[in-house]
């Protein structure tokens, strides 16, 4: 709660927000948080791994998404760098 808010953290947005959009936009946007220092992959992965049992809608675009961003891995500097990068390993 912020100011009688519910507020609920970076992570868990950008996982709540993985069934509205496709696994591009998801990887764009939590390339974003986490060049931001809003998150780090690393917090993604485990809020996932908390929610993933549970039958939500949006698991798997997750789970896509960071299947190729494992805890530590390099950020792209620039959602072109994240294109490219995903293009090449297609």
């Amino acid at each position: 709660m912020l100011e009688g808010i519910p507020v609920s953290t970076p992570a868990r947005t950008i996982l709540d927000v993985a069934r509205y959009v496709g696994p591009a936009r998801l990887g764009a946007m939590l390339d974003d948080a986490v060049r931001r220092d809003l998150t780090t992959y690393g917090e993604v992965q485990q809020r996932f791994g908390e929610l993933a049992g549970r039958g939500r809608d949006g698991i798997a675009t997750a789970r896509e998404v960071l299947s190729s961003r494992p805890e530590g891995a390099a950020v792209p500097d620039s959602p072109l760098e994240g294109d490219v990068r995903a293009l090449l390993r297609r």
